[in-house]
């Protein structure tokens, strides 16, 4: 067998930083694309944003909303786990959970960037920032949150286990053959 040295081992990340990448881009193509459907279908009001606006909202609003970031960090998690072709289940996991997280931020700070620019061109009104500040909101998007993350997990996982069933598992052990190993000893027959 070979030995090899420790300092000439190559450790791998286990996260892909280009996979978390698309794996996010995804996810908030697909929430953006649920999202505008909702508006094409009518669920939300019109007018500027005002704190009145918060009690005009449809419920249905509400449970479409959810269910879209969850589809949307779902198919990001798989999405990342296969392009990281993350071979174990906990590789798979940690793609989804460091794609959900990059997803979740990046969807709330555009989600506040669009707020403030309605705020500055009076499209959106003081007390409606103000309502978004409420009890309600905040526990509405922390069981989003809850449920993105283990649909991010799961996406994850599947794609890794469809990445295991891809990759032959089987080590490959290559050992130096030993002196006079390997080599006849006897001369082959020549034909006549």
């Amino acid at each position: 067998m070979e030995i090899v040295e420790p300092s000439r081992l190559d450790f791998q990340s286990r996260i892909s930083l280009r996979a978390v990448g698309a794996g996010t881009v995804v996810s908030l193509m697909l929430a953006s694309l649920l999202m505008l459907l909702a508006g094409a279908v009518g669920l939300f009001p019109g007018g500027p944003y005002a704190a009145d606006m918060i009690h005009r909202l449809n419920p249905v609003l509400g449970i479409w909303a959810l269910v879209a970031w969850v589809i949307a960090a779902f198919f990001g998690g798989l999405l990342a786990a296969m392009i990281a072709r993350s071979p174990t289940t906990r590789d798979g996991l940690l793609q989804g959970a460091v794609t959900w997280a990059t997803f979740m931020l990046l969807g709330a700070v555009l989600f506040w960037l669009r707020l403030m620019v309605g705020f500055g061109l009076g499209l959106v009104t003081r007390d409606f920032l103000d309502a978004l500040r409420g009890q309600s909101v905040s526990l509405a998007l922390f069981i989003t949150y809850v449920l993105a993350l283990g649909s991010s997990l799961l996406g994850g996982a599947l794609g890794a286990r469809s990445e295991a069933r891809v990759i032959v598992r089987e080590p490959v052990v290559r050992r130096r053959p030993l002196p006079g190993e390997g080599i006849p000893t006897t001369p082959m027959p020549q034909p006549t």
